[in-house]
């Protein structure tokens, strides 16, 4: 969100007049405002202040859902609030009609939930045509809970599957809830984790939520609103309902008699078919629309209007073909009108509203008012290529707060925000506001004085990592029983090497609960309790079965003494090598520096946290008198090598020689590719050695390499001859 000074008036868009015609014709009536000249994210900040300044809810609508992505991340950073998007209802083939539909529910339910209560809601053109849920059994299908509140937890599971929740082992996705013992674990649609309810007795005794990943509990609540998992409400009014219109459709379209039979039959036993929400006409008389959630007075956006104006005839024109479509995926079906408004419906609905429609460019219309904004898009110059961008930036800071601009840094981490402040702290660029966000671009809006500046304006558009898929190698340590599945090989510290048989429940003395079975030699068994699940891990080998381990014997008990003898001989080892190695004087590289820095910006890509903290904790190591070793481990893809070049770069910079050791010769020859387009641009000498250099070249790099010629020298095991003399080596990376 844009903060604001105090000694800054409430708003800087005062200072427009576009802006006060714009509020002044929202609040006297005008049906349609069309505006221009609003470039990068500006448009996002102002749909944000008027929705401030007028009270009014906005509908933006975009053509599609990409548009709808990145306008989000906009709107939510400027108006402080959650975004929801309503995602379509697609017509198409058998995957299409109900998986993707039923995979998007949560969304939906989240949408509808929200409508009216947050300032900004966005929605896809298409999902306009949509009839929903009647928003008065919506509502009255959510349920609020709070520490305290009475409430069998039987009946709550019950109440939760009539709304559409599944049942589940364990809760991983919305729409999931799970029971066990005197716990009830829920995901709801418009929550990020699932919650944990523990009860005592029929009282709410605490709301935690709880992580997918591990099930571990995190924060506690005092309350939860849990929203209904689907449209489909499945009470003995709406199965009723549902049947005599089954039977009804089944003779007007001449059904077979088993798809009848088999609807009807589903239907009464209460199961939840994969299509069953596309046969939301047959369980409610009305329907509502997406218009019936949002206030009368809602302003809807349509940006830009052209494109969202062709998105809804063209889904008008699919909509009047797909009447066939629907009756063969569905056997007994709803007609589309049924579920779907037509076109000349949704156009009335829309003219019922007044509407903002953004234009690139202003073009005359008898009887519409336009209003032309004057924004533009900050450009950050370097007088040439090798110039840092950041002494372009201060250069453009200083000459927006000459001509007395509010200016705003946004930058997506807590850790760049700190880099930016201290790098501007240097150059001696005080007065500007950093803020942490995900933003698409800035803009320079002159008449509200206002400056914003994303990265991408200074350093160009960065490149998302995209790792490639990690391979499936099991870790031994679980953290959670869901990581084992029956008939996996694990290990008890107690017992050895047996096989899990599943999750049972046991009672012991008076009291119930989970027991994870393992079978060992002989058919014998053990019960582990799913609080000691330390005590098991994961038996990982080399792929042939083990030998499974007979409780009572001592062959374990040897294994381990074994074990035990080895591990204190390399503990021991260790030891009394980083005792040797602390006792020892390393050089001291010096501090990053503004060079160093502008090296930083310039990867083309963000960092991954993971990576965020290896390259801390190398440059820590450099910066210590202490020698380093150092190992940083990653997948294929994640990000290791631009590690390694940084630390390879302030070694340079602190004028040392630096060995990067690879395995084989490919290796090797990508590594200098990858090393020479990363240094390009700064003083840095980069040579490969290995078996593609004929020998009249090796005996030249080896000459450099002793009198300091080259910097950075990558190659294979040739870097380990006796015959390599480096002048001032520094640093050796291996990989």
């Amino acid at each position: 969100m844009i903060s604001k000074p105090e000694s800054e008036p409430k708003n800087t868009l005062y200072n427009s007049i576009a802006f006060n015609k714009a509020i002044e014709k929202i609040k006297s009536g005008e049906k349609v405002l069309k505006l221009s000249g609003l470039k990068g994210s500006s448009r996002f900040y102002l749909l944000s202040e008027l929705s401030k300044e007028t009270g009014r809810t906005i509908l933006y609508v975009a053509s599609s859902r990409k548009n709808l992505e990145s306008a989000a991340g906009d709107i939510s950073f400027y108006s402080g609030e959650n975004t929801p998007i309503l995602p379509k209802r697609e017509l198409g083939t058998r995957d299409v009609l109900f998986s993707s539909y039923s995979n998007k529910t949560p969304e939906r339910m989240s949408w509808l939930y929200h409508a009216g209560k947050v300032p900004i809601m966005l929605a896809e053109a298409s999902a306009l045509f949509e009839k929903v849920i009647p928003r008065g059994i919506f509502e009255e299908s959510v349920i609020r809970l709070g520490r305290g509140d009475l409430i069998p937890r039987h009946e709550l599971v019950s109440a939760l599957v009539k709304t559409g929740y599944v049942r589940s082992e364990f809760v991983e996705k919305a729409g999931e809830i799970s029971l066990r013992g005197s716990i009830v674990d829920v995901f709801s649609p418009g929550y990020q984790k699932p919650a944990r309810l523990e009860f005592l007795g029929d009282e709410v005794n605490s709301i935690r939520f709880f992580s997918i990943d591990d099930q571990k509990s995190t924060e506690k609540i005092e309350r939860i609103t849990i929203l209904p998992a689907s449209e489909v409400i499945l009470d003995p009014n709406t199965i009723k309902r549902s049947l005599s219109y089954i039977r009804r459709k089944a003779s007007e379209q001449e059904a077979t008699a088993s798809a009848k039979l088999y609807l009807i039959g589903e239907i009464e036993k209460g199961n939840r078919l994969p299509q069953i929400e596309c046969l939301l006409p047959s369980f409610y008389p009305n329907l509502a629309t997406v218009f019936d959630y949002i206030p009368r007075n809602s302003l809807v956006v349509l940006d830009p209007a052209e494109e969202v104006s062709a998105s809804i005839e063209a889904f008008g024109d699919y909509l009047r073909n797909a009447e066939m479509l629907l009756r063969k995926e569905l056997k007994i079906a709803p007609a589309v009108s049924e579920l779907y408004l037509m076109e000349e419906e949704l156009k009335g609905n829309l003219a019922e509203f007044q509407k903002i429609q953004f234009e690139e460019v202003e073009i005359t219309e008898e009887g519409i008012t336009r209003i032309s904004f004057d924004t533009e898009k900050p450009s950050i110059q370097k007088e040439n290529e090798f110039d840092s961008p950041f002494e372009a930036l201060s250069q453009e800071i200083a000459e927006w707060h000459s001509l007395g601009y509010s200016v705003h840094l946004v930058v997506q981490t807590e850790i760049e925000r700190k880099k930016f402040k201290k790098i501007l702290d240097e150059r001696g660029i005080k007065n500007i506001d950093i803020e942490t966000g995900s933003l698409s671009s800035g803009f320079i809006f002159s008449e509200a004085n206002l400056v914003v500046v994303t990265e991408k304006e200074i350093f160009g558009e960065k490149k998302k990592v995209k790792p490639e898929p990690l391979k499936d190698i099991p870790s031994a340590f679980i953290t959670s029983f869901s990581e084992l599945k029956p008939g996996d090989y694990i290990v008890h510290v107690d017992f050895g090497i047996g096989i899990f048989r599943g999750l049972t429940r046991l009672r012991v003395d008076s009291t119930e609960g989970d027991f994870l079975q393992c079978e060992y030699q002989g058919g014998d068994k053990i019960y582990v309790p799913v609080d000691k699940l330390k005590l098991v891990q994961r038996y990982i080998g080399d792929g042939s079965p083990p030998r499974i381990d007979k409780l009572g014997h001592e062959n374990w008990k040897k294994v381990v003494r074994r074990v035990k003898k080895a591990v204190e001989n390399v503990a021991k080892e260790l030891l009394e090598l980083y005792a040797r190695r602390k006792a020892e004087q390393g050089f001291q590289f010096s501090k990053r520096d503004k060079l160093f820095k502008d090296f930083e910006f310039s990867f083309p890509y963000e960092e991954t946290q993971d990576q965020e903290a290896a390259i801390e904790d190398v440059m820590n190591d450099m910066e210590s008198s202490r020698p380093m070793d150092r190992l940083i481990c990653g997948d294929v893809g994640f990000g290791k090598t631009e590690v390694a070049l940084r630390a390879a770069f302030k070694a340079v910079m602190d004028g040392k020689q630096v060995a990067f050791l690879v395995p084989t010769t490919l290796l090797a020859y990508q590594h200098s590719l990858t090393a020479a387009e990363r240094l390009k641009g700064y003083p840095v000498v980069i040579e490969m050695l290995s078996r593609f250099r004929t020998t009249k070249e090796e005996k030249e790099i080896l000459k450099k390499l002793e009198n300091g010629s080259i910097d950075l020298i990558i190659g294979t095991h040739k870097l380990l001859s006796d015959k390599i003399k480096f002048k001032d080596l520094g640093l050796v990376i291996i990989d």
